[in-house]
């Protein structure tokens, strides 16, 4: 009995010793990740590590959520081509960078960079001083607009060519869309959509004009794009109204309208059955309005209608590029 007793003894020193073993194990490893008791969840990470594309110029937002940061720090630090540089700790930004902005919602720190530039690439480390040290990375490419074209005006019946370029790691692929989603006409050829830096629109036509998107990808998201805007010159187009015959009895009002397009703007004047200008006077009230990018129209009101007013009257439309004319006949 003696025997089995010491046997017992050594055999339940040897379970507490294998589980003080295993507790003092636990407690080390959550030491090792950063916490302080062993029943408690050290900080991790919970936004995704990755890449995002910035165009040149405008801002980035880099997001680093921590859970469970307890009393740890966090630093970013910018691991670029040839240097490493700590930009902030926590929320207070230790780099001379004026562009370089800390905020901080909760466990949730964002670096902000305004202005970006080719030098602002490379991976943007978001660390925490945990034993050992925990590491997110977010890398940031730049797309550099190297010589893309600026909004063009051309004449009707030109040709012109619209360029993009653009550079980027990886290369970025061009190609381009209208912003109203309506087709491209190029080389005798209609598409929703061109492939190229270059794109050659021609012969204009009035309607060649609008928005032209430039939009870059080189697959690491967002894409990026430029807008260019085409305008193209014509002359005023008046468009033919209803009736171009207007009733009026005498002491009553008579109306007359007239719609048309032009690029520039056109003057419109309206004149009498004598070629004279038909001024504003209280008998008399002319509106103009823009109904739309390069439409207008404009209204004429004759009061109190006398028996000289009879015969015709003529809207006449006129820009640089040239003129156009609307007659009409008041009975």
């Amino acid at each position: 009995m003696q025997l089995h007793a010491a046997a017992l003894t050594l055999w339940l020193m040897y379970i507490c010793a294998s589980d003080f073993i295993l507790r003092c194990y636990s407690t080390h490893a959550a030491v090792e990740a950063g916490t302080s008791s062993g029943d408690e969840v050290g900080p991790r990470f919970v936004s995704r590590p990755g890449n995002i594309t910035v165009a040149e110029g405008r801002s980035a937002r880099l997001v680093c959520a921590v859970d469970a940061l307890g009393n740890f720090k966090m630093a970013w630090i910018h691991k670029g081509t040839t240097r490493r540089a700590v930009l902030a700790t926590g929320s207070q930004v230790v780099t001379k960078n004026p562009r370089i902005s800390v905020t901080r919602e909760g466990q949730t720190f964002v670096l902000n960079i305004d202005g970006v530039t080719e030098k602002d690439e490379g991976d943007y480390l978001c660390q925490l001083n945990t034993k050992p040290t925990l590491t997110h990375t977010l890398g940031l490419n730049v797309v550099v607009d190297v010589g893309s074209s600026r909004d063009v005006t051309a004449d009707e019946g030109q040709d012109v060519t619209l360029t993009c370029d653009a550079r980027g790691r990886p290369q970025p692929s061009i190609r381009w869309v209208r912003e109203d989603s309506a087709k491209i006409s190029s080389g005798g050829k209609a598409a929703d959509e061109w492939v190229g830096r270059e794109l050659r629109l021609g012969p204009l036509q009035r309607s060649s004009a609008g928005a032209f998107l430039c939009i870059a990808s080189n697959g690491v998201p967002p894409i990026v794009s430029k807008r260019v805007l085409l305008n193209v010159n014509f002359a005023p187009v008046l468009e033919p109204p209803s009736s171009v015959r207007v009733g009026a009895v005498l002491g009553g009002d008579a109306r007359f309208s007239c719609s048309f397009s032009a690029h520039p703007a056109a003057r419109l004047t309206w004149r009498d059955a004598a070629d004279r200008v038909v001024a504003e006077s209280p008998r008399v009230a002319v509106v103009n309005e823009e109904l739309q990018p390069q439409r207008w129209r404009s209204s004429l009101l004759l009061r109190a209608v006398t028996s000289a007013d009879f015969g015709g009257f003529k809207c006449e439309a006129r820009n640089a590029r040239g003129s156009d004319a609307l007659s009409f006949t008041l009975f």
